[in-house]
C-alpha cells in the first residue's frame, strides 16, 4: 500500500518532494525485523517481534501542511495501526487531498481518518482511550500542552515543538554561499519553520560581513525558497532514514519522527520464549519454579 500511494504521489506531481517518507515506509519488511537467539539453553529458545500498538493519531501545523503529516500517517499505518489526522485549522485541504491519494491507493475505509477543528478537537485526541499514541508538530505552547495532558492518559506522545537554531561562521568560511545560506535560512517560509536559522554567531573577521549580510536580507525577493537537509548545511532537516531529532525544549517525548525511532514509537515489542523438550518429562510433580541454564 505504501509502494501504491508513493507512485500516486509522484504520478500526480504534487508532491513529489514529500514522497521520501512514504517511500522509506515501502523498507517496512526490513525495519519491522525483530530479533532471535536460538538455544539460550537446552531446548530453549528466544525471539521477539513488533506488534502494532492499535489506534494512532497525529496533529499537524500549519506551515508545512504536506510534508508533516506524511511524516505521521505513512509510517503509523504501515507498522499496522489505523490512523486519525488533525490537520490545522487553518490549511485542511492538503490532508483531505492526502486521504484521497491513500484511498485511491487501495486503503480499505477506516484506516486513515481525518478530523477537523481547534481545542476540542485536540482535547479528543488526548482524552480519547482508544487513542494510543500522539505525534505532533507545532507550537511550544500547544506542544506542552498535549504532551502533559497526553502523557497523563497514558498514550505516548512526540512533540516537535519550536527550536532556537544558531549558526556559527567561522572566518576562512567561503563569503558569498554563507551569507546567501544565512538570508535563505532565516527568511525562507517566512521563519515559519522550526528549523530556521534565528541566530548567526560571526566569528573574528566574519563579523565585518554583517553590513553585507543585512544588505541582501534587504533585497530578499520574497518567493519559494528551497529547503536545505548540520555543518554547512543552514537548515539540516534529515532524510527519512534518519530520524528527526530535537534538542532540549524543542522536543518532548522518549521517541523521535520517522527513521528507525518513528518504528518504535508505533510499535510494541513482544518476546516468546519457547520450550520444546527433546525428551519425555521424568518428574511426577509439577515444578513452579523458572527454568534454569541446562535443565
Amino acid at each position: 500500500m505504501a509502494a501504491t500511494l508513493m507512485r500516486s504521489l509522484v504520478k500526480k506531481r504534487l508532491f513529489v518532494g514529500l514522497a521520501e517518507v512514504v517511500e522509506h515506509t515501502c523498507s517496512i519488511t526490513s525495519l519491522m525485523l525483530g530479533e532471535t537467539l536460538p538455544s539460550i539453553t537446552k531446548d530453549m529458545d528466544t525471539y521477539t517481534y513488533r506488534l502494532p500498538i492499535g489506534v494512532c493519531a497525529g496533529i499537524a501545523p500549519f506551515n508545512f501542511p504536506a510534508m508533516i503529516p506524511l511524516w505521521m500517517f505513512p509510517m503509523g499505518m504501515v507498522c499496522g495501526n489505523s490512523y486519525l489526522l488533525k490537520p490545522s485549522e487553518r490549511v485542511p485541504g492538503c490532508a483531505m487531498l492526502l486521504a484521497k491519494l491513500l484511498q485511491d491507493a487501495g486503503a480499505p475505509d477506516g484506516t486513515l481518518n481525518i478530523i477537523h477543528g481547534q481545542h476540542d478537537a485536540v482535547n479528543f485526541i488526548c482524552d480519547h482511550p482508544a487513542i494510543k499514541a500522539i505525534s505532533f508538530v507545532g507550537s511550544n505552547q500547544a506542544g506542552e500542552y498535549i504532551y502533559e495532558k497526553g502523557s497523563k492518559n497514558g498514550k505516548r506522545v512526540q512533540s516537535n515543538m519550536g527550536a532556537k537554531n544558531h549558526g556559527v561562521v567561522m572566518p576562512d568560511a567561503n563569503k558569498e554561499n554563507t551569507l546567501n545560506q544565512l538570508v535563505g535560512a532565516a527568511f525562507g517560509a517566512a521563519g515559519q519553520r522550526c528549523m530556521a536559522l534565528s541566530t548567526a554567531v560571526l566569528v573574528g573577521e566574519a563579523r565585518n560581513w554583517l553590513p553585507e549580510l543585512v544588505e541582501r536580507a534587504k533585497g530578499l525577493r520574497v518567493n519559494a525558497v528551497p529547503l536545505h537537509i548540520g555543518v554547512n548545511v543552514p537548515i539540516p532537516v534529515p532524510l527519512p532514514m534518519f530520524s528527526f531529532t530535537g534538542s532540549r525544549g524543542s522536543f518532548r517525548g522518549d521517541t523521535n519522527f520517522y527513521g528507525k525511532q518513528g518504528i518504535q514509537f508505533y510499535t510494541q515489542i513482544k518476546t516468546v520464549t519457547s520450550q520444546w523438550k527433546a525428551e519425555d518429562a521424568t518428574l511426577k510433580s509439577p515444578a513452579v519454579t523458572m527454568p534454569t541454564m541446562g535443565r
